[in-house]
């Protein structure tokens, strides 16, 4: 069973990145460039993702805007579907930060290939 994936990033290098990497891996994926369209498409797409990626610093919506959002969204899913954290911050935004947050679990940049594929499998798994 593959996944299929919704990534919320602003800049488009991280988000091309991200997706040829996931598209190696022979995953599904959605984008959205910010926040709010991260919201937008977890709502409109919510019975069709798997997991969200998504960055915390963005316009419009930062990430933990938008996970606050959709897990207090009456829909459920987007509601209890796995989300991601995407960050460059790791010191500051940390497992234990991302998780007081509603995020399931923290990601760091530049994503590399076996870091994506380990917790892609540990998503799967659960």
């Amino acid at each position: 069973m593959s996944l299929s994936v919704l990534v919320v990033e602003d800049d488009a290098q991280s988000r091309f990145m991200v997706t040829e990497m996931l598209d190696e891996l022979g995953y599904e994926f959605h984008e959205a460039c910010n926040g709010a369209e991260g919201i937008e498409r977890s709502l409109d797409l919510s019975d069709k993702i798997d997991l969200i990626l998504m960055d915390i610093h963005m316009p419009l919506k930062s990430g933990d805007e938008a996970v606050s959002e959709i897990r207090t969204s009456l829909q459920d899913p987007p509601k209890g579907i796995p989300i991601i954290a995407v960050t460059a911050d790791t010191a500051w935004h940390n497992r234990d930060y991302v998780q007081s947050r509603g995020f399931d679990g923290v990601l760091s940049k530049p994503v590399s290939l076996s870091r994506l594929r380990s917790t892609l499998e540990a998503v799967r798994a659960a």
